[in-house]
This record gives C-alpha cells, sequence and structure tokens, in this order.
C-alpha cells in the first residue's frame, strides 16, 4: 500500500520522520546524525540483507495471490542478489509456513503496510519541524485473538528461539505495536473492526525468523505473540512526546556535533557507520537521501 511522503514546503519548514530504525540510533547521537540526517549508507547491501529484500518481495507477491514461480522471478531479481540459489532456499519454506490469512481494509491487503502519520510541530530557531512517525508492517493479519502485526527476519542461526529471544522488547516491536495502537483508526480506517480491535489493545507483534539463510530446507516459524504490559505501553507513548522526538527534533536541526574522538563503544560492533567516526569518507560508503519506508 503506497504512501505519499509529505515534503518541505519553503526553507523555515522541515519534515522530520520518525521511524523504528531512527530510535535504534537514538542510543549514539554520531549514528543517528550521520545515517539519519546526513544520510551516509553503504553503496552496496552485505548479501544477507539482499536476500532479506529478495524473501520479502517473496512474501508480498505470494500474499497478493502470486504463485510460486512468478513470485520467485521477481524476488531473484531483486539488487545485491550473488546466489539465486540462497533466495530460492530461503522462499521453499514458505508454503509449510501456514502463515495467517493477511488482513484487508477497503479491499486492499495490509502487506508490506506503509504508515505516516501526522504527529506534532517543533519551532526551533524560527524553522517549523514537522514529525511524522513511519513504518512498514511486513503483514497484518486479524482474527478472533485480535490484531497481529507480523515481521519476518532472515537469519543465518540455526535455533529457533534463539532468533525469537533476540527480538524480546525490540524496539521496532514496540514502536508497532504503540503506534497501530494509539493512531489505530488512521492507520486502519478502511477497517472498523480491525481499528477497534487495535484500540483496545487487542493487538500483537509476532516475529516470524526464516532460518538458516544459506542452507537447504529453510524454514519459516511463527513466533510467539507479543505486547507490552499497558505500564511499558503508556510510558513508551509519553517518552515519545516529552523525551525521544523533542530530542531527534534538535539533532535533525544540525546542533549535534560529530564527536570524532575515535572511542570504540558498546554499540559499535553493529554500527553500518562506525567507520565514518574515523575517516572522512571511507570506501563503501555514500551519502543519500534519507528515506524512511526503506531504511
Amino acid at each position: 500500500m503506497p504512501i505519499t511522503i509529505p515534503t518541505p514546503t519553503s526553507p523555515a519548514h522541515k519534515v522530520v520522520f520518525v521511524n523504528a530504525s531512527s530510535l535504534k540510533a537514538l542510543a549514539c547521537a554520531d549514528r543517528y546524525t550521520l545515517e539519519v540526517v546526513q544520510g551516509w549508507r553503504a553503496t552496496i547491501d552485505p548479501d544477507v540483507f539482499a536476500v532479506g529484500k529478495a524473501v520479502h518481495k517473496y512474501a508480498e507477491l505470494r500474499a497478493l495471490g502470486n504463485d510460486d514461480l512468478p513470485a520467485m522471478a521477481q524476488a531473484i531479481t531483486t539488487p545485491g542478489i550473488k546466489d539465486k540459489q540462497q533466495v530460492y532456499q530461503a522462499c521453499a519454506g514458505y508454503d509449510k509456513a501456514n502463515l495467517p490469512a493477511v488482513a484487508r481494509c477497503n479491499g486492499e491487503a495490509l502487506v508490506e503496510f506503509q504508515f505516516c502519520v501526522k504527529y506534532d510541530d517543533y519551532i526551533i530557531n524560527g524553522v517549523t519541524y514537522e514529525v511524522y512517525l513511519t513504518g512498514r508492517i511486513d503483514r497484518v493479519a486479524h482474527s478472533r485473538l485480535g490484531v497481529e502485526l507480523i515481521d519476518f527476519k532472515t537469519s543465518r542461526k540455526w535455533d529457533f528461539n534463539d532468533i525469537c529471544n533476540a527480538y524480546d522488547h525490540d524496539t521496532q516491536f514496540l514502536f508497532y505495536y504503540s503506534i497501530a495502537r494509539r493512531f489505530a483508526y488512521e492507520l486502519f480506517r478502511g477497517d472498523m473492526t480491525i481499528a477497534n480491535d487495535a484500540h483496545a489493545g487487542r493487538l500483537f507483534t509476532r516475529v516470524c525468523p526464516i532460518f538458516p539463510i544459506g542452507r537447504p530446507n529453510c524454514s519459516w516459524r511463527l513466533g510467539p505473540l507479543w505486547s507490552p504490559s499497558e505500564e511499558l505501553y503508556n510510558e513508551f507513548i509519553k517518552n515519545l512526546r516529552d523525551i525521544y522526538v523533542p530530542y531527534l527534533v534538535t539533532l535533525q536541526a544540525k546542533t549535534h556535533l560529530l564527536s570524532k574522538d575515535g572511542m570504540f563503544k558498546n554499540l559499535c560492533p553493529g554500527c553500518r557507520v562506525k567507520n565514518l567516526c574515523l575517516h572522512e569518507r571511507p570506501d563503501g560508503m555514500e551519502r543519500v537521501e534519507y528515506n524512511p519506508l526503506t531504511w
């Protein structure tokens, strides 16, 4: 479901997008500035990312009613795919996964479901920063249990529980749950039954590991249903307004100076832009406009 991304209307008007990735980067002001404000990214995605994108495309096409072969034919054209066999192996277990049916709003399937919700305006030094909450949910399902927000995760790990535990209380799932509940009547306005369930908290996130990537007979297995406690949900909504978004807006206003201290911190090993803290422009990095729906 494509959506229109808001754009600035004047030099005194800026648009700020807050998504799960930007909230994760918030733990390091340098990383947020480099990734989101300046738009640095790897020139070529690592192999596992390219395979992940291909698997997501395949799952989207199958959910929309395409048969295996046409969906696979499109999936293997994903940029960055070096070994098509990995894509074939990863997608082979789709039909055995017993995934819940995709929910629909106004006749449209909620698969690769994009949202962009107006949040608030902030004024700094005469410039208005218009904030939107954005994201892309791989698959939305609806049953007597409530609304399920399903996210596919490709992994090279072998252990199903290990993969699921890695996403326990993950920022992405807390963000998706909170936005889908707080803004249920905007996200699901085409179906009041879905919107009512989401707003009432009959809402869950669910990881679906696809593993082990790079090996024959990959499995697609749905993880447990997860939802935060009322206390955690209310705390996140409060912190989003009082702490997270105001701080992100100040970083967007370019009030943060990169430390360039060369210190290797606990957050560095998994950071995609860590080399920029040591070099002005290392090989394999480029600057592009930040797209909140693809990063």
